[in-house]
């Protein structure tokens, strides 16, 4: 399978991911406003609504990195960056996608890992509504390896766009 046939599909699945998440938005919004008319019109709360709230908010995060990264629209502070001579530029822009690799590769190990602890325990929420933990964990690390994989797209990408830059190809 080719690189770019991957880096369609890694756009695919998390321009999935983006609507997943936008949905999640509109969701948690209409989920708080039945809660607060419940609690405080009907005097009736929906139950679990707290937790479900938090375990969206994950959802939310960590599945949009990656399509947020592919379409480059992370904040960026390049101040003094345009200054430095482009050598100088394309180092620190491989080094800074290295460090954010490795840091997510380590986000999506130990996540992981919460996510079987939490599975094998059975890990649920305290209260009335007893929610397992495992669904909203395991978001971190399938959110955080899609961005692993973009991150390592973007890589290939500056590599080759030096490449093509020396050779004039």
């Amino acid at each position: 399978m080719g690189f770019e046939r991957i880096k369609k599909y890694v756009l695919l699945v998390s321009g999935g991911g983006n609507i997943l998440g936008s949905a999640g938005i509109v969701f948690l919004m209409f989920l708080i406003c039945a809660d607060i008319i419940g609690r405080y019109v009907l005097k009736s709360p929906i139950l679990g609504a707290f937790e479900l709230s938090e375990f969206i908010m994950a959802g939310i995060i960590f599945i949009g990195f990656a399509y947020t990264q592919a379409q480059k629209a992370h904040i960026k502070i390049d101040l003094l960056i345009t200054h430095l001579p482009n050598d100088t530029q394309y180092f620190l822009q491989i080094f800074n996608l290295s460090v954010i690799l490795a840091f997510y590769a380590l986000i999506v190990w130990r996540g992981g890992a919460g996510v079987w602890e939490a599975f094998v325990l059975d890990d649920k929420t305290t209260g009335l509504a007893r929610i397992p933990y495992w669904p909203a964990r395991a978001v971190v690390p399938l959110g955080g390896g899609l961005f692993c994989l973009q991150i390592i797209i973007d890589i290939v990408d500056e590599i080759k766009g030096r490449r093509s830059k020396q050779y004039g190809s």
